[in-house]
């Protein structure tokens, strides 16, 4: 993953860029695990914190403070694979 990634987020957005960050990275589940995503090279990617919670909730939906720092989620009835996350200033492309 790390090779086929390049050591850096492998978060796409629509307009075709790719995210730059190298720092932090985490691994991705492409199909969720809560869903029966495997551990496999092919279905985990790099992903960067922010990528990485960005998707989380759009599975997820918002995530549920618990017992301090604990985020609990659960699957929502409404899930896409495509999306990009929006940035301070408001526009979808980070």
């Amino acid at each position: 993953m790390w090779l086929r990634d390049g050591s850096r987020c492998a978060f796409v957005a629509r307009s075709g860029r790719r995210c730059a960050e190298r720092g932090f990275l985490e691994l991705h589940h492409v199909e969720p695990h809560a869903v029966g995503g495997e551990a496999t090279v092919d279905n985990i990617q790099l992903r960067c914190r922010a990528h990485n919670a960005y998707e989380a909730e759009l599975f997820y939906g918002p995530g549920k403070l618990v017992r301090g720092d604990a985020v609990v989620r659960e699957p929502s009835a409404v899930f896409s694979y495509v999306a990009e996350p929006r940035t301070r200033s408001g526009t979808s492309d980070p």
